[in-house]
């Protein structure tokens, strides 16, 4: 079974998968980008506890093989910023220019004298076995 980003319910993977089946998932970090919610003042992500070590406590399976990595995002455009928080749109829920007016402004300031805005990107996967045993 594949899983990329999306949410899963533990229980569910766990009935549908076979014996001796395999779990393989790809997934984005509840703290992923937080830099961006601090610097509009946004709240945290909805998901900001969701990790690796809670995913895999969470799975009920055998983790075979798990890794977490990540990278820097940097935006050097509030008009860059606002398109991609407009296309991900969890990352701030209800995201609307005219809420986050003066926090847009500023970073736009910043940008303009040579600072962008960085944030780190945090993504996590694993794979993971059901028991052979039929229960």
């Amino acid at each position: 079974m594949l899983n990329r980003h999306a949410g899963y319910d533990p229980a569910e993977v766990r009935r549908l998968l076979a014996p001796g089946g395999t779990y393989l998932t790809q997934q984005v970090s509840g703290h992923d980008l937080a830099e961006l919610n601090t610097a509009l003042g946004a709240p945290p992500h909805p998901a900001h506890g969701w990790d690796l070590a809670t995913a895999t406590a969470g799975l009920g399976l055998t983790v075979t093989w798990s890794a977490a990595a990540s990278f820097t995002t940097t935006f050097h455009d509030v008009g860059a910023l606002v398109l991609f928080l407009r296309a991900v749109s969890w990352q701030v829920p209800g995201f609307e220019v005219a809420a986050y007016e003066d926090r847009l402004r500023a970073l736009h300031e910043e940008m303009c004298r040579g600072r962008p805005l960085k944030a780190t990107a945090h993504r996590f996967a694993l794979l993971a076995m059901k028991s052979q045993e039929i229960l």
